[in-house]
Protein backbone atom coordinates (compact mmCIF):
# COMPACT_ATOMS: atom_id res chain seq x y z
CA UNK A 1 0.00 0.00 0.00
CA UNK A 2 2.34 2.95 0.93
CA UNK A 3 4.66 2.18 -2.22
CA UNK A 4 1.55 2.64 -4.38
CA UNK A 5 0.43 5.81 -2.20
CA UNK A 6 0.47 9.20 -3.11
CA UNK A 7 2.35 11.65 -1.22
CA UNK A 8 -0.31 12.68 1.20
CA UNK A 9 -1.02 8.85 2.05
CA UNK A 10 -3.95 8.43 -0.17
CA UNK A 11 -4.57 5.30 -2.33
CA UNK A 12 -7.45 3.98 -4.67
CA UNK A 13 -8.33 0.40 -3.79
CA UNK A 14 -8.90 -1.67 -6.72
CA UNK A 15 -8.66 -5.14 -5.40
CA UNK A 16 -8.03 -6.64 -9.24
CA UNK A 17 -5.58 -4.51 -9.94
CA UNK A 18 -3.89 -5.31 -6.66
CA UNK A 19 -4.62 -8.67 -7.53
CA UNK A 20 -3.38 -8.67 -11.25
CA UNK A 21 0.01 -7.35 -9.75
CA UNK A 22 0.60 -9.40 -7.41
CA UNK A 23 -0.58 -12.62 -8.69
CA UNK A 24 -2.80 -13.51 -5.52
CA UNK A 25 -6.60 -14.33 -6.17
CA UNK A 26 -9.44 -11.35 -5.60
CA UNK A 27 -10.52 -12.84 -2.60
CA UNK A 28 -7.05 -13.12 -0.79
CA UNK A 29 -6.42 -9.34 -1.65
CA UNK A 30 -9.53 -8.50 -0.04
CA UNK A 31 -8.92 -10.39 3.20
CA UNK A 32 -5.52 -9.18 3.51
CA UNK A 33 -6.95 -5.79 3.17
CA UNK A 34 -9.73 -6.18 5.65
CA UNK A 35 -6.71 -7.78 7.67
CA UNK A 36 -5.39 -4.43 7.43
CA UNK A 37 -8.15 -1.81 8.26
CA UNK A 38 -7.05 -0.81 11.52
CA UNK A 39 -3.71 0.86 9.37
CA UNK A 40 -5.86 3.14 7.47
CA UNK A 41 -9.28 4.66 7.48
CA UNK A 42 -11.80 3.95 3.97
CA UNK A 43 -14.11 5.93 2.15
CA UNK A 44 -15.68 4.73 -0.77
CA UNK A 45 -12.83 3.41 -3.31
CA UNK A 46 -10.28 5.29 -1.56
CA UNK A 47 -7.72 4.73 1.81
CA UNK A 48 -5.71 7.40 3.77
CA UNK A 49 -3.24 5.35 5.52
CA UNK A 50 -2.98 6.23 9.16
CA UNK A 51 0.38 7.46 10.17
CA UNK A 52 1.73 7.52 6.97
CA UNK A 53 3.57 11.23 7.22
CA UNK A 54 4.30 10.19 10.01
CA UNK A 55 6.17 7.75 9.07
CA UNK A 56 7.71 9.93 6.24
CA UNK A 57 8.57 12.80 8.96
CA UNK A 58 6.53 15.04 6.85
CA UNK A 59 4.83 16.27 10.01
CA UNK A 60 4.07 18.85 10.86
CA UNK A 61 3.09 19.92 7.87
CA UNK A 62 4.95 23.32 6.92
CA UNK A 63 3.69 25.71 4.50
CA UNK A 64 7.06 27.10 3.96
CA UNK A 65 7.91 23.55 2.48
CA UNK A 66 7.25 23.17 -1.16
CA UNK A 67 6.95 19.32 -0.27
CA UNK A 68 4.10 19.89 2.30
CA UNK A 69 2.13 22.69 -0.21
CA UNK A 70 1.82 19.85 -2.32
CA UNK A 71 0.68 17.55 0.17
CA UNK A 72 -1.45 20.27 1.84
CA UNK A 73 -3.16 20.06 -1.92
CA UNK A 74 -3.51 16.64 -2.01
CA UNK A 75 -5.25 16.61 1.00
CA UNK A 76 -7.80 19.89 0.19
CA UNK A 77 -8.84 17.61 -2.76
CA UNK A 78 -9.88 14.63 -0.89
CA UNK A 79 -11.08 16.74 2.07
CA UNK A 80 -14.87 15.67 0.50
CA UNK A 81 -14.04 11.99 1.39
CA UNK A 82 -11.83 12.29 4.12
CA UNK A 83 -13.28 15.41 6.31
CA UNK A 84 -11.20 14.45 9.38
CA UNK A 85 -7.75 13.92 7.98
CA UNK A 86 -8.22 17.38 6.48
CA UNK A 87 -9.32 18.87 10.17
CA UNK A 88 -6.43 17.05 11.78
CA UNK A 89 -3.66 17.42 9.18
CA UNK A 90 -4.80 20.60 7.53
CA UNK A 91 -7.01 22.79 9.84
CA UNK A 92 -5.12 21.72 12.71
CA UNK A 93 -1.79 23.45 11.64
CA UNK A 94 -3.43 26.86 10.17
CA UNK A 95 -2.43 25.57 6.54
CA UNK A 96 -5.99 26.14 5.41
CA UNK A 97 -5.42 29.46 6.05
CA UNK A 98 -2.07 30.70 3.72
CA UNK A 99 -2.82 32.94 1.17
CA UNK A 100 -4.05 31.36 -1.92
CA UNK A 101 -0.71 32.75 -4.25
CA UNK A 102 1.43 30.89 -1.68
CA UNK A 103 -0.84 27.83 -1.34
CA UNK A 104 -0.69 26.56 -5.12
CA UNK A 105 1.32 27.51 -7.95
CA UNK A 106 -1.44 28.57 -10.64
CA UNK A 107 1.87 28.63 -13.30
CA UNK A 108 1.63 25.17 -14.44
CA UNK A 109 2.82 23.73 -17.40
CA UNK A 110 -0.08 23.95 -19.48
CA UNK A 111 -1.54 26.93 -18.14
CA UNK A 112 -4.44 25.31 -16.26
CA UNK A 113 -5.94 25.44 -12.80
CA UNK A 114 -6.80 21.73 -12.54
CA UNK A 115 -6.95 19.80 -9.28
CA UNK A 116 -4.61 16.79 -8.56
CA UNK A 117 -7.31 14.49 -9.88
CA UNK A 118 -7.85 16.28 -12.74
CA UNK A 119 -3.89 16.32 -13.45
CA UNK A 120 -4.08 12.55 -12.96
CA UNK A 121 -2.31 12.53 -10.08
CA UNK A 122 -4.40 10.71 -8.13
CA UNK A 123 -6.59 7.69 -9.89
Amino acid sequence: MIAMCNNAGFLEFDPEDCAFRTGMKVGVVEDAFAGLASYYNKSGDWIHINEYLAEQRNLPLNTNNKAHLQIIKLITDMKDRFAEVYRDLVVASGADKIPEKKRYNKKSKGGDDLTAVEKGFMR
